[in-house]
């Protein structure tokens, strides 16, 4: 319920394809053209190899992050998860590595 709603809401702001069909266990999305995002991509963006891509990333967090969270996420106590919270961090340290600052994301 939490990953379709979450689907739902990018699908909403266009950060993320329509979701066309679903219920417990599966998700059903329209398929989009393009590529898979990777860490070496996002890597390569983050060194300076792929400005383009960072300007789009940068972007698309914004969006996102300026986006309310879906009322299934809020009404749920989570608890902290570190695991992407490391993912982020080590972003964070590749864009300063590469010149650019945390200010500059925001």
């Amino acid at each position: 319920a939490k990953e379709q709603a979450v689907a739902r809401a990018a699908a909403a702001a266009s950060i993320g394809p329509e979701v066309v069909y679903t219920e417990p266990g599966a998700m059903v999305c329209r398929m989009i053209d393009g590529s898979p995002l990777t860490s070496g991509s996002v890597q390569a963006a983050c060194s300076g190899q792929d400005a383009g891509l960072l300007d789009a990333l940068v972007s698309t967090f914004r969006q996102l992050h300026s986006m309310p969270a879906p009322p299934e996420l809020v009404a749920e106590t989570r608890e902290p998860c570190w695991a992407p919270m490391a993912e982020l961090m080590h972003g964070f340290e590749l864009a300063e590595a590469a010149g650019y600052c945390r200010q500059s994301f925001m």
